[in-house]
């Protein structure tokens, strides 16, 4: 595969950017009701910090999965030429074993998206068997910023994000609090765009969604809900990881990715205890609704893999801004 450049390079420069778009976005939902065109323009400024936020975090995690596959396919390859079979996942060596656990996330990929024509190749010289035919499909693009429709759905979503924000705002909820909760709802959508291209969601914004998470609870509820609401955060992710094993079982593909699962810690704790429920009407709605339509489009079945993370952050964002503005305007 190709040259990697700086390990961690790519991952500072999309952190820095996402949280640059969070603020601006902040800012627009300050002046939406009192300078409109000013916040409009303020979000597209975000749109463009989004977009290179996007595309710096992809750039890293393309970085690592080309250097993870280029040295365990080296690994693969010398130990089957030396012993005549295949690592396992319990070998004495930990190189094998991390080679044998490669092999089985090539398996489950090419199952899942099918492989790039690099991946196909690391594969095949490496001498890797597949108990059936893979899917040899080119796997999709990792540059969904390219997309047409990539900047337009950036500003309808930041544009939304920006009037929940100042709603918010009208209905009492603090600046630093609607602060937060645009960095968070910023997160997400970077992490949306990101799972929609490569089918996975960055552990490093997975920590940051976390960090404003706790922040958010500190600022609108307080220290003691924070914690309780970090607590409740992790008892869903561990139940979902729980669920995940189960259903994977057998050599199954894996049912609820590891992205997803970190990420559900930050959502939950966004939500606390108070918009848990609203917050997962919204992921079960938008889910429902997306599913029929794909479905009537003959786009998606039971078996389709579905990145999960632009759900995860409509139920960041709906338990965040429900009860909220239900209280204020019920």
């Amino acid at each position: 595969m190709a040259s990697h450049g700086r390990k961690s390079r790519n991952g500072i420069i999309a952190i820095t950017w996402t949280l640059l778009c969070g603020l601006c976005t902040f800012a627009a939902s300050c002046l939406v009701f009192s300078h409109g065109p000013a916040a409009v323009l303020l979000v597209f400024a975000s749109a463009w910090m989004c977009h290179r936020a996007t595309s710096s975090m992809l750039a890293h995690k393309r970085e690592s999965h080309e250097r993870w596959w280029d040295k365990s396919a080296g690994v693969y390859a010398s130990y089957l030429g030396e012993h005549g079979h295949a690592p396992e996942t319990d070998a004495p060596d930990p190189n094998a074993a991390a080679a044998a656990i490669w092999a089985d996330e090539v398996r489950r990929v090419a199952a899942e998206r099918g492989l790039t024509d690099e991946e196909r190749s690391l594969a095949e010289t490496a001498g890797l068997r597949f108990a059936s035919e893979p899917n040899w499909a080119p796997a999709q693009s990792w540059l969904p910023c390219a997309s047409p429709a990539f900047l337009p759905c950036t500003i309808a979503c930041l544009l939304a994000i920006a009037a929940l924000c100042s709603l918010c705002q009208v209905a009492g909820m603090g600046l630093a609090a609607s602060g937060f909760m645009s960095c968070i709802a910023v997160t997400c959508l970077v992490a949306a765009a990101v799972d929609i291209s490569s089918r996975l969601i960055p552990y490093e914004l997975c920590v940051v969604l976390l960090g404003f998470s706790i922040a958010f609870q500190i600022s609108s509820q307080g220290l003691l809900a924070a914690i309780a609401a970090l607590g409740l955060g992790l008892g869903v992710s561990l139940a979902m990881w729980a669920i995940g094993r189960v259903l994977s079982r057998h050599g199954k593909a894996q049912a609820i990715g590891a992205g997803d699962t970190r990420m559900t810690v930050g959502v939950i704790c966004a939500c606390g205890a108070s918009g848990v429920i609203a917050g997962s009407l919204g992921f079960a709605i938008s889910f429902a609704l997306w599913f029929s339509v794909a479905f009537a489009l003959g786009r998606a079945n039971r078996k389709t893999q579905v990145p999960m993370a632009p759900f995860l952050a409509v139920w960041a964002i709906s338990g965040m801004a429900i009860p909220p503005l239900a209280a204020a305007f019920a």
